[in-house]
């Protein structure tokens, strides 16, 4: 969704452009905790009778455009940062649209924004917290559940340590990730 929002904010076809434009803003102008609620208590007000979609449905659709928003704004730096010449010359070689855009504009792209991608990524990662305040399930509110058990000795420490753990681990690993993708990156570049 983030690519094609980053392509559409690109396009020469000012309706393409008109809508990614709008998305992008519109999403980017809300915070996520409003994303959130329009997404838990609005939506099944707006739907026709009969329909229903499950609260965790719709929370991870909020936090998936949210990040979408996020993502294509990185991603069209990538995309500014590329020169005219690669497009041009995968239109030479007869390369069709979708296919340079895919092996030969969209990798170079991606490897000139891999510290913001990295940077988002964990962010979004961290606001899977926000979920708990619409009422849906997540870490955080499991370790709370757990603290709060009667049949536990109260392990308030040791809970959200566990939980802050977790993330930290999450994290670390997509940073960890990132240096490797960049190292590679730098290893092609000089060979």
């Amino acid at each position: 969704m983030a690519v094609l929002l980053a392509l559409g904010r690109q396009s020469d076809l000012p309706i393409v452009k008109a809508i990614s434009v709008s998305v992008i803003e519109l999403v980017r102008g809300l915070p996520l905790v409003g994303l959130l609620f329009v997404a838990a208590i609005l939506l099944p007000l707006l739907l026709p009778a009969g329909w229903t979609i499950d609260k965790l449905g719709r929370t991870v659709a909020a936090l998936t455009i949210f990040a979408a928003a996020y993502l294509a704004e990185v991603l069209r730096g990538g995309l500014q940062g590329l020169g005219p010449g690669q497009a041009e010359a995968a239109r030479a070689l007869g390369i069709p649209y979708w296919k340079m855009i895919w092996h030969v504009i969209m990798p170079q792209a991606i490897q000139k924004v891999i510290p913001p991608l990295t940077n988002t990524a964990i962010v979004m990662v961290k606001n899977t917290s926000l979920v708990m305040i619409v009422g849906v399930f997540d870490m955080l509110g499991a370790g709370r559940a757990a603290a709060g058990d009667p049949a536990w000795p109260a392990p308030f420490t040791e809970t959200y340590l566990f939980v802050a753990a977790i993330y930290l681990a999450i994290c670390f690993s997509i940073s960890i990730y990132a240096r490797w993708l960049e190292r590679g990156v730098k290893a092609r570049s000089h060979a």
